[in-house]
């Protein structure tokens, strides 16, 4: 059985939280009939705090780095929400960056389209309505609002509010089903069939 140590950076504790409870639904769908193991090393992602996505762009390369050298990881899951900018540009300059520190096979990015909630609020239309097959792009909405369709409001949003949200909605979900609704989450998944696939 191969065990790959991951760490995991993500600008907000939704990101996070989303990831933690993604990363083991991924292994059962693309590594079961394989011996893989998954193994969360929580000492490297808790050193690295959730503090937006100004810190992500500043620390992603010596997260990974550290991860490496340090704590003996084989991959690590960075994550920041696209807001205005758009997700290839992003994920094409993280790359760039990380390929010129000689680290590019060891991460993983995330990087929904605009922010976390546009994948939460599919989730949450699919809680609300099991036999949906699709639903409508939301990627155009304004970030506020929908923030307001997952959270149910938008000024005082604390983590104690958010996060059980988060967790209820991302703790078993239709992987493939949210991959037909958002083109940023059917990416990130493609990057983790594509990293298992180089291990077979």
């Amino acid at each position: 059985m191969s065990e790959i140590k991951y760490g995991i950076l993500a600008e907000d504790s939704a990101c996070k939280i989303f990831i933690e409870q993604t990363i083991p639904q991924l292994e059962e769908l693309f590594c079961e009939n394989m011996s893989i193991r998954f193994e969360h090393e929580s000492a490297l992602s808790n050193k690295y705090k959730p503090n937006g996505s100004g810190y992500i762009k500043k620390k992603f390369v010596r997260f990974v780095r550290d991860g490496i050298l340090s704590f003996g990881i084989d991959l690590c899951f960075v994550g920041r929400d696209a807001d205005d900018g758009f997700h290839n540009d992003i994920f094409l300059t993280m790359l760039k960056e990380l390929d010129e520190s000689g680290l590019d096979s060891k991460a993983i990015f995330f990087i929904p389209v605009q922010a976390i909630e546009y994948w939460l609020w599919y989730l949450k239309a699919k809680r609300d309505n099991p036999e949906a097959e699709k639903v409508a792009p939301i990627e155009e909405k304004a970030r506020g609002k929908m923030k307001k369709l997952v959270y149910g409001k938008t000024s005082g949003l604390r983590t104690r509010h958010t996060n059980p949200i988060v967790e209820q909605l991302s703790k078993s979900f239709d992987i493939n089903w949210l991959r037909q609704c958002s083109e940023s989450f059917n990416h990130f998944v493609n990057e983790f069939e594509q990293y298992i696939n180089s291990m077979k």
